[in-house]
């Protein structure tokens, strides 16, 4: 079923209105919020690009964007208690501006979401063909594979939230178990550099500014997706305490999980000063393994 655009400002929706019917709860929720974020692309997509930019310091980078996100989380859990309605940046940016911020937000979230899954579907095409043994794919089997996951992500989403709801618990756990995990046996068993290397900048130079901020920037990129916990408020049994919590819970999850392998992948990397030459996660992996 649907839901009116129109309703009260505080909340639910006026007696009588359409709503969803309710599937998910807190830990669903954050769930699926964590998927979306999801700490492997987190950290993998931005890793060589941070080592580049400020060398092994760049690991700071990670707890000064996940402490501005979690304020922006903050903001988003004030405005879910208040709008729970299916949309979040939509129907936020519609109750607190007008429908023409509405729009003009939700134009610009579509187009990012939609950028940033055939991004992403790209290079997860890459792993899998490489999983199957094709370690050098022609473009044309790498963007074929990029629009079957694409496909296969959109039928999750139309068939249901039953099939959604074991594929985002699948991945959660797939997920925990390798970042976690890998970067355990890294830290025990395969540590090359001492713990103050994360206080170095490129070369062995310290840690300055221009470095920093450019890591920083990069890293901003890591962090982002938490909000989808609103785009399902009407769905979740109690979108007033449960949605802002799902917000903050998944986002502090992952930002947990992400600094603890990216100094496990810092720490186990064999030659720094050859890392940067080519992707250092493969590289380290490959040498140790």
């Amino acid at each position: 079923m649907t839901t009116p655009l129109t309703g009260s400002p505080e909340g639910s929706p006026p007696s009588g209105a359409q709503t969803l019917r309710k599937g998910f709860n807190l830990r669903s929720a954050t769930a699926l919020a964590f998927a979306d974020v999801s700490p492997i692309v987190a950290l993998y997509a931005i890793f060589t690009l941070g080592l580049l930019a400020a060398g092994p310091g760049f690991w700071w980078a990670f707890p000064i964007v996940l402490a501005g996100q979690l304020l922006v989380a903050c903001v988003f859990g004030e405005l879910a208690s208040r709008w729970p309605y299916e949309g979040s940046v939509y129907q936020w940016a519609r109750h607190v501006q007008g429908p023409g911020a509405g729009w003009f937000s939700a134009w610009a979230y579509m187009w990012g979401l939609t950028i940033a899954l055939s991004t992403l579907s790209y290079g997860a095409a890459g792993f899998l063909l490489q999983a199957f043994g094709v370690d050098e794919p022609s473009g044309a089997a790498t963007m074929a594979t990029a629009l079957a996951i694409l496909a296969l992500g959109s039928l999750a989403n139309i068939v249901g939230r039953g099939t959604l709801k074991v594929l985002v618990i699948a991945s959660l756990i797939v997920e925990v178990i390798a970042s976690v995990g890998l970067s355990t046996v890294l830290l025990l068993f395969y540590r090359e550099n001492p713990v103050s290397i994360l206080f170095e900048g490129i070369g062995g130079a310290p840690l300055l500014g221009a470095p920093l901020l450019a890591a920083t920037a990069y890293v901003g990129w890591s962090f982002v997706g938490f909000e989808s916990a609103g785009s399902i408020a009407e769905e979740v049994e109690k979108p007033e305490k449960d949605v802002p919590k799902a917000l903050i819970f998944s986002l502090a999850a992952v930002g947990a999980i992400v600094m603890y392998s990216a100094a496990g992948l810092i720490l186990a990397i064999p030659d720094m000063d050859a890392a940067a030459d080519g992707d250092p996660v493969a590289s380290t992996l490959v040498h140790h393994f």
